[in-house]
């Protein structure tokens, strides 16, 4: 694509577009140096006596605006037809829009929205919330303003279009009165004169629906800026909250608890104050509803979808417990209800965004009840008493949560003896899962910390300390259910169509059930911190530190480095080893065998597959690493320097092992035989290939080798094999009888072809015997040599049987003795 300079684009009335910078971080580091080195000279230059400066012409005042001219009399009819053109194209341009309508639409229901957020605020700040519900009214707040934000500037963009179309018509209004003037003073027929007066007549008429028009959108703007205000207002008020909460975190905010011990409210007055708070927040909580009724109707849609398929799941569940194929991990299923119900209350903040607290806390609530039921279902026959108190727990707190009620000392001090009565009766274990060891110290310390700044009158660092290990025990029983009712849809996926019809899935679906597991155990692990890591404000500090640790650059010349960058590249390596692996797996035990494919072609397919797998992450480790790709070309040229010199073995070797993957001369599997060496292919790789001899060792061979060299396979095209052994008999011995003889011994021997069936050839005449050669094949290439020596015990106890002699090697020797007379 050619780039067009932003000047030529203005000229050719294309808007101005801000160019999206390709700087690098390298470029920038080389590029601070210089500017601070520019930096300097221009202080320098600064700090020197200034030359005199000769004076400078006046400026000349500002061109005229140009005036515009009349329209010449033959020129009227046709400019009036452009006109009324022009008007109706402008009559478009300033009509009311879509998205202005839907903005003067949505607007009564943002300021509800404000309202409701303003009374959330008010009454979060005046129970003295905590840092996690001062941060989530901050993140309510700032997405409100970025909505009102986005629509101001659309209304600011509409505005200034209007605007400019004023302008316009302004300037049609001042040509046309010019026109009709010179046209009356020419004294020019009476029917072009009627046509300037219609021109002036219309440009007035749409000049008066623009001016409307315009002060509506002011008008929208206006109301806009005012809500904008109030929400800028709150922001601010928050804001102050979060600053004063952490700033006397360790004063005391409160008398110490001895003081107020008897003036604690009656029940009257306690439920007084309940009625006081909770009738706002239920109103807020009926509005929330009533203006996401589309969301709500998602959300009821989804609980009718999952209380569906739990009910077919557990049909089929309690079917295949009948056959006797129970899976324990399915447990979970014969809760229909309570499965739909976590899954759909867990899925509340994708559904609705930024909840109000007060429907955080009613959604909390209900996803007790069916976590308690999976919870006390995975751990039976074990007694469930600790779940169901444990609940009870959550449940008080969660209602005074709802109440807007702080929590009396003595309730801290009871609920903290229950916890640790618990920890101490071994009774934090659900299923197999039990809580660590150390984390039950750290949580046990912590309550008694809360405990006791609670009866000091430390009451903000009593609620912070108190409320995050509540909070975060609550968020472990969630998930942990959540994470059970996840691992049972996924098992009972496994086991229906089409999942069921994958081979792979039929012989390792207990190892799918078992990584599943561990990673939503890893999944709600890092959830459960990240929300602890919010509830004690720490999270964004946490995620600072962890980006200004991973960003550290390590720069030597032109090489910059950071810890990101190398774990960006680990990761990115092992992600496509994962990748590749679980791609020939899946074509191993999915693909090829239902393929019509040659022998070796998948092993061949896979292996470059995987190659080619792990080529495309390096370079996407590469681009994740931050290196620029363009320098690769300098790497290539180095590269070839090398292969020139002394890497042309290893490509040799290279080349030469994608030939073999290719073209299968030799496969996994293949007996081979060369000069010095003879055995099992076991594995073809890139450089090189693996041979297991008869001998039981094993040989790396180069590629080139097999490729360059004379290489004997005696598997290429199947597995049978001819073996020869060779028999002698005696001298005197009908020959077509030891034929028939040999044959029918070597046709006997088990793992003898029949067909070929074997063949026995009179060979020759020797010194001592009548040389005989038994030929016969066997599919069973392993064991040829067994097979041969089977056959020559059986053609040894067949001439045996049959009285025929194997002679040995015999010599005659005659000896002459001279008559006495030559003596």
């Amino acid at each position: 694509m050619r780039y067009t300079p932003a000047s030529e684009r203005l000229a050719a009335g294309e808007p101005h577009r801000r160019e999206e910078s390709s700087i690098k971080p390298h470029r920038v580091a080389l590029a601070l140096p210089l500017a601070a080195a520019l930096t300097s000279v221009l202080l320098l230059a600064s700090a020197l006596p200034a030359a005199p400066v000769p004076p400078q012409p006046a400026a000349a005042p500002p061109a005229a605006q140009p005036v515009p001219a009349a329209i010449a009399v033959e020129d009227i009819p046709l400019e009036a037809d452009r006109l009324t053109t022009a008007l109706r194209a402008l009559e478009e341009r300033i009509a009311p829009t879509g998205t202005a309508r839907d903005i003067e639409a949505k607007l009564p229901a943002m300021a509800q929205r404000i309202a409701d957020a303003q009374l959330e605020t008010n009454g979060q700040l005046g129970a003295a919330s905590s840092m996690t519900v001062l941060t989530n009214l901050a993140d309510l707040w700032f997405g409100i303003q970025g909505d009102l934000k986005a629509w101001a500037e659309r209304m600011r963009a509409r505005a200034a279009d209007v605007g400019t179309a004023l302008n316009q018509l302004a300037t049609l209004a001042d040509t046309w009165t010019r026109t009709r003037d010179e046209a009356r003073r020419t004294k020019v027929p009476s029917a072009l004169l009627k046509r300037t007066d219609e021109a002036l007549d219309a440009i007035a008429s749409t000049r008066a629906h623009a001016s409307a028009r315009r002060a509506a959108i002011l008008t929208l703007q206006v109301k806009i800026g005012d809500q904008l205000a109030l929400v800028e207002a709150a922001s601010t008020q928050v804001a102050q909250a979060m600053s004063v909460d952490m700033s006397t975190l360790l004063r005391r905010d409160g008398p110490p608890v001895w003081r107020v011990w008897g003036g604690s409210p009656s029940p009257a007055e306690l439920a007084a104050r309940v009625r006081e708070s909770a009738a706002p927040q239920l109103d807020l909580l009926a509005r929330f509803f009533t203006d996401r009724s589309r969301s709500t109707a998602v959300h009821v849609g989804l609980l009718v979808i999952f209380v569906v398929f739990a009910l077919v799941a557990r049909r089929r569940v309690r079917r295949w417990e009948a056959d006797g194929s129970p899976d324990p991990m399915l447990r979970v299923l014969e809760l229909p209800l309570s499965t739909a119900l976590i899954v759909t209350l867990e899925l509340s903040d994708l559904l609705y965004g930024r909840p109000p607290m007060v429907a955080v806390n009613v959604i909390g609530l209900v996803l007790l009840v069916p976590a308690v039921r999976i919870l006390s279902r995975i751990t039976a026959p074990a007694p469930t008493a600790a779940i169901w108190l444990t609940a009870a727990i959550f449940t008080l707190n969660r209602l005074r949560d709802l109440a807007l009620l702080s929590t009396p000392a003595a309730v801290k001090i009871r609920r903290t003896a229950a916890l640790v009565w618990l920890w101490r009766r071994d009774a934090l274990v659900v299923g197999r899962y039990r809580l660590p060891e150390p984390l039950a110290w750290l949580g046990m310390a912590t309550l008694a910390v809360s405990v006791a700044s609670a009866l000091f009158g430390y009451l903000r660092l009593a609620r912070l300390l108190g409320g995050g290990v509540l909070r975060g025990a609550y968020l472990a029983f969630a998930l942990y259910a959540g994470a059970v009712v996840a691992v049972a849809f996924f098992a009972y996926l496994l086991r229906v169509w089409p999942l069921a019809r994958l081979r792979m899935v039929a012989q390792y679906r207990l190892l799918f059930e078992r990584r599943a597991a561990i990673v939503a155990f890893w999944a709600a692990t890092y959830l459960w911190l990240r929300e602890e890591l919010h509830w004690f404000a720490l999270l964004d500090e946490v995620e600072s530190l962890g980006l200004a640790i991973l960003e550290y650059r390590l720069t030597r010349g032109f090489v910059s480095l950071s810890l990101g960058d190398v774990l960006a590249f680990v990761a990115t390596i092992w992600v496509s080893f994962l990748v590749s692996r679980f791609v020939r797996f899946a074509l191993e035990e999915d693909v090829f065998p239902r393929l019509p494919m040659g022998r070796g072609l998948p092993y061949a397919i896979s292996s470059l597959l995987h190659y080619l797998i792990l080529l495309l992450g390096f370079l996407a480790a590469i681009g994740a690493m931050g290196v620029d790709l363009n320098r690769v070309t300098l790497l290539t040229g180095a590269f070839g320097v090398g292969v020139g010199f002394g890497l042309q073995t290893i490509v040799n070797n290279f080349v030469s092992g994608i030939i073999l993957l290719l073209e299968r001369p030799i496969q996994v599997g293949d007996a081979i035989q060369m000069t010095d060496l003879d055995g099992e292919v076991r594995r073809i790789g890139i450089r090189s290939t693996t041979v297991h001899t008869w001998r039981g060792a094993e040989v790396i061979v180069p590629n080139a080798t097999l490729i360059s060299g004379n290489l004997t396979n005696w598997t290429l095209s199947d597995r049978t094999r001819r073996f020869d052994l060779l028999v002698g008999v005696a001298y005197g011995t009908d020959p077509q009888r030891v034929i028939d003889l040999l044959r029918d011994a070597a046709a006997s021997v088990p793992g003898v072809l029949a067909n070929p069936a074997p063949v026995v050839l009179f060979q020759s005449f020797g010194d001592s015997a009548l040389n005989f050669e038994v030929r016969a094949w066997t599919a069973r290439f392993e064991e040829w040599v067994v097979i041969h020596s089977q056959v020559a015990v059986a053609v040894n106890a067949a001439l045996k049987a049959a009285g025929i002699e194997i002679p040995f090697p015999q010599r005659d020797v005659t000896l002459r003795f001279p008559s006495p007379e030559e003596t």
